[in-house]
């Protein structure tokens, strides 16, 4: 019986359509990625930069006992020019453009995240919630092969159902899931959470919350219905995920957390990302 589901998880062919979605919205996030770099790019990486490759050369080879330094390569290394740093940045936001129209195959995912390990290799410092997303993403991505057929022709993906599209899919949701979870599990780690503060302190650290802080600080009702909204809408996306009777309902949880966190923090692409991840739940038939 088990492995009969086992089988029937992974291994019967899915309709593509659904992961052609994924890889449009994911390339348009990471756009909307790399164009963030393009205001401040040169003050971390140029020549002159705070991370200038001088710099973080120093501090790589002081880790290098701990984290070998072979396995952070980078062309970011070599790329000091401002120009040039932007020109790169230009060259991924191209190859995103590649990748959502399908065209490619499999090579343009991968040279996508290649390109997205790239600056993250560069300056590990920097990276933040986003940076693991987008890697898992297009990782995943880089199993089915896209439009391989007529990748000219219009329409989001083949129609021919696909193996390897079902295990794309399948560990999209499955990462979605565990990371959902764990972030459950990490907050209720936190007493903030059960006293209903947490937001209190993720609008304070933020640069330009969308809700005012002297109104969060005049309705302590508010502040701990949305705590305690952000923890029950996360839990109940973890139980109504997997059943399709109910999935649409958990994906619009999942959503609602989404849209919570954005206005309680500065962290946008965050979000965004864990709700474009959703759609491997709701699209799937």
């Amino acid at each position: 019986m088990l492995q009969q589901l086992w089988d029937k998880f992974w291994f019967t062919p899915a309709d593509p359509k659904p992961l052609g979605f994924v890889r449009i919205t994911w390339s348009l996030l990471t756009i909307a990625y790399l164009i963030s770099w393009f205001a401040d790019i040169h003050l971390w990486f140029g020549s002159d930069g705070l991370l200038a490759t001088p710099r973080i050369a120093e501090l790589l080879q002081s880790a290098a006992d701990e984290h070998p330094i072979y396995l952070r390569v980078s062309p970011l290394y070599w790329i000091q020019s401002e120009a040039l740093l932007y020109g790169y940045l230009s060259l991924g936001i191209v190859l995103c453009f590649v990748a959502a129209a399908g065209i490619g195959g499999r090579i343009s995912s991968l040279c996508v995240w290649l390109f997205v390990i790239s600056i993250i290799h560069r300056a590990p410092m920097l990276s933040g919630l986003i940076e693991p997303l987008l890697t898992m993403g297009w990782g995943y991505l880089t199993i089915h092969s896209g439009k391989e057929q007529n990748p000219l022709r219009f329409g989001i993906s083949d129609n021919a159902p696909s193996l390897a599209a079902n295990i794309a899919l399948h560990l999209l949701q499955l990462h979605l899931f565990a990371w959902i979870l764990l972030s459950v599990a990490s907050q209720s780690g936190g007493l903030v959470w059960w006293q209903g503060e947490a937001v209190w302190w993720l609008a304070s650290e933020a640069r330009s919350p969308a809700l005012s802080l002297g109104w969060l600080g005049r309705n302590p009702y508010a502040l701990n219905a949305l705590t305690h909204a952000v923890i029950v809408s996360q839990l109940l996306a973890l139980f109504m995920l997997w059943p399709r009777e109910v999935r649409k309902i958990g994906v619009i949880a999942l959503w609602i957390a989404c849209a919570l966190l954005m206005l309680i923090s500065d962290q946008m692409l965050y979000p965004i990302a864990l709700g474009l991840l959703g759609l491997a739940f709701w699209l799937e038939k």
